[in-house]
């Protein structure tokens, strides 16, 4: 599955700090650039006096384009477009540099690389190779001007050129296009390794950045479920109040009232016994589970989950259609935990089916093979009708943090079911085709 990292909000930021960082590195650049060609033109006698003004009106330009760099800094603009800016006019004056100091003979022409990899951890790919073509283009442009005599040389004194019966390297075609050919060789692969570090490196913080905001989604659903737990005990007292004195009055009073009046009574104690139900339900669901199996029946498990994802069908305008198969052997299990892998499961494929549909759930009896061999047990099948699976998914579901719901899901219910599953001993898989829905399917070995 390909990952396809968008720029986000630290994206931006670290290219802010970047253009803002480069500036600071600048100033400490200006003044080793001014102590080596002051050294070099005063001192040691390096730098013929035709180029002291070209090299001191490099420098001077440097500092000038800091300074505009700073305060644009200040202002509101693009820090994309800033750092460009930056790393475009100092490679060009970096050049210019290199020309009246020595051009392709001036070993400090590897400086270069440190804007490509400054460039290729912050900007986009294709600006990184951008940036790396302008530097083997203007090191080209340098290197071929001085060799074809179109550029006039500057050297240093250090190298022998000045020697009548030496010519320097420079004006060598061998020498320049060799050094020109690795030049450009090191320069485009120091952009393609940083540039695939650094790809690696954003889809790895980004892998952790939606683990952390999954993990606290999973703790905002715990909460939410310990919440519901506390409002279900809070309604359960109450609607048993109302269901008793419901009860007393049609029991004690029925002769004495309407008909109208025992009605809505009746009406009244048959959806206060469903809300007494659900609640109990949702106190039952909501209570840590224990490792304690007891013999269960599957059909009672898949009724209660389906009780308490009844609201999700009508609001969702889901079909619903159940075949329980009768005379199931029982399993040995938790029922708490079962009735979450069934709701995991019943949740997913009412998000699956936005512009609704049907969801089909079946028991029935199974064998499968397993580790033991072939085991006799319960099969649990829920089918949907919604947008299915893509196949390059189907071997990510059960994995944990991996959804396809974005912010809206944790990516831990699948894998959680498919923990709990496993822990009974039993099995659960998947099929499904894009567009055609999909089928979970459940396999529980029967009680011995």
């Amino acid at each position: 599955m390909t990952i396809r990292i968008e720029p986000t909000q630290a994206d931006y930021y670290l290219i802010r700090q970047g253009a803002e960082w480069l500036i600071g590195l600048r100033w400490l650049a200006i003044i080793i650039v001014a102590t080596i060609i002051g050294i070099s033109t005063f001192i040691l006698h390096l730098v013929p006096e035709t180029t002291w003004f070209p090299l001191w009106l490099c420098l001077i330009l440097l500092i000038c384009g800091n300074v505009f760099f700073l305060y644009m800094s200040r202002r509101h603009v693009s820090s994309h477009f800033l750092l460009l800016a930056q790393i475009v006019s100092d490679l060009v004056l970096l050049t210019a540099l290199l020309h009246f100091s020595g051009g392709i003979e001036n070993p400090f022409f590897l400086v270069f690389i440190f804007h490509i990899i400054i460039g290729s951890i912050l900007l986009p790919k294709k600006h990184a190779f951008c940036i790396t073509s302008l530097v083997c283009i203007l090191f080209t442009i340098m290197a071929c001007g001085e060799l074809l005599r179109i550029l006039p040389h500057y050297t240093l004194t250090i190298f022998p050129h000045d020697m009548a019966h030496v010519e320097h390297a420079a004006h060598k075609p061998v020498y320049v296009m060799g050094q020109t050919g690795v030049f450009i060789i090191v320069m485009f692969w120091s952009a393609y390794f940083t540039t695939a570090m650094a790809g690696a490196l954003r889809i790895e913080f980004e892998k952790q950045r939606n683990t952390s905001l999954q993990l606290i989604q999973a703790a905002k659903m715990a909460a939410i479920g310990e919440l519901a737990g506390n409002v279900a005990h809070e309604v359960n007292n109450p609607i048993g109040i109302i269901i008793g004195k419901t009860k007393i009055l049609l029991s004690d009073f029925r002769e004495q009232l309407p008909a109208k009046v025992t009605s809505d009574l009746e009406k009244v104690y048959l959806h206060a016994e469903r809300i007494a139900v659900i609640t109990r339900g949702l106190l039952t669901f909501s209570r840590p589970s224990i490792e304690k199996k007891e013999p269960i029946d599957i059909n009672t498990v898949v009724n209660k989950s389906l009780l308490l994802a009844e609201s999700r069908f009508h609001s969702g305008q889901i079909a619903l259609k159940v075949s329980l198969a009768d005379g199931l052997p029982q399993i040995e299990g938790n029922a708490n935990e079962l009735q979450q892998v069934l709701l995991n499961i019943i949740n997913n494929a009412v998000d699956a089916m936005q512009d609704g549909g049907t969801l089909t759930i079946q028991t029935s009896t199974a064998s499968r093979r397993l580790d033991k061999g072939l085991i006799q047990g319960v099969q649990i099948s829920l089918s949907d009708t919604g947008v299915g699976i893509p196949q390059e998914d189907m071997a990510q579901i059960f994995k944990p943090f991996f959804t396809t719901k974005g912010t809206k899901g944790t990516g831990l219910g699948l894998a959680i079911s498919h923990g709990i599953v496993r822990s009974h001993g039993g099995e659960i898989w998947a099929e499904s085709k894009a567009g055609q829905g999909s089928a979970f399917y459940v396999f529980l070995p029967a009680l011995n």
